[in-house]
């Protein structure tokens, strides 16, 4: 599980990529810190095995989350 944490925590600038891959066959689980809110949804899976997805922080709080992910 990668647990996105809040700007307080671990300020990142904003527009700035970080991209996550899932090499292992197990499940990459990416979820938000408290406070934090993940777009399209707060808690989402990388679909497959050597799949990647990447956030992009476009608030203090806010992320979109793009890739190989669903719910």
């Amino acid at each position: 599980t990668v647990t996105v944490p809040p700007n307080a925590s671990v300020a990142l600038p904003l527009m700035r990529p970080v991209t996550i891959a899932r090499h292992g066959a197990g499940v990459t689980t990416i979820t938000a810190g408290a406070g934090v809110t993940l777009r399209p949804a707060n808690t989402m899976v990388i679909d497959a095995q050597y799949g990647t997805a990447t956030l992009v922080q476009v608030a203090a709080n806010e992320w979109y989350l793009t890739g190989q992910v669903s719910v």
